[in-house]
């Protein structure tokens, strides 16, 4: 599904939102971090909205040991919110995708 936010759907801006997915100008991906010593990180991305579907892949070691308890919930239009163990490694770094 592609999600027009803000734009009235036209032939037109179809058209144009599909050349851009064809031509990847489209960006669905980003990166970040665990929030040291919390149990949450809010990830801002303008890109995002409710029906989205966030795929994360650890880059770290310690990421890829927290992966047993990660949680993206609370996926609201411009950002989501991961819940995870409260731990000291700021390390913990991860690359996402969404999906639409």
């Amino acid at each position: 599904m592609i999600k027009l936010i803000g734009v009235k759907p036209t032939v037109d801006n179809i058209r144009i939102k599909i050349n851009q997915l064809i031509k990847a100008s489209v960006k669905n991906t980003g990166s970040l971090t665990l929030t040291a010593n919390q149990t949450t990180t809010t990830i801002s991305d303008q890109n995002i909205y409710s029906g989205s579907k966030i795929y994360l892949t650890p880059l770290t070691l310690n990421a890829a040991n927290e992966t047993w308890y990660i949680l993206a919930a609370n996926i609201t239009d411009g950002q989501f919110i991961i819940t995870h163990a409260n731990a000291v490694s700021a390390d913990r770094d991860f690359n996402y995708i969404y999906l639409d």
